[in-house]
């Protein structure tokens, strides 16, 4: 399954302007994706870009003093 969901305010925000991928999303994102999932029987953990980059063999190269992206990965499976 794929989901891409904005944080609170961005799809208002970038609906209008079709010159930006958030203009393609639906809704936005629940505050805590993974009860969310957890309550439509999925088990869910979330994971950092840094995490997963990583995880993969692909570290993040950037300083860590650099501001966090407001983005999550989620890695789920179905109960």
């Amino acid at each position: 399954m794929g989901l891409t969901l904005g944080q609170p305010g961005v799809v208002e925000r970038f609906a209008q302007d079709t010159r930006t991928a958030a203009s393609m999303w639906g809704s936005e994102m629940p505050p805590d994706p993974v009860a969310w999932l957890a309550g439509l029987g999925w088990d869910a953990r979330a994971y950092t870009v840094r995490e997963r980059a990583a995880a993969y063999g692909r570290p993040v190269t950037a300083p860590e003093e650099q501001p966090p992206r407001h983005g999550v990965l989620i890695s789920a499976a179905r109960r």
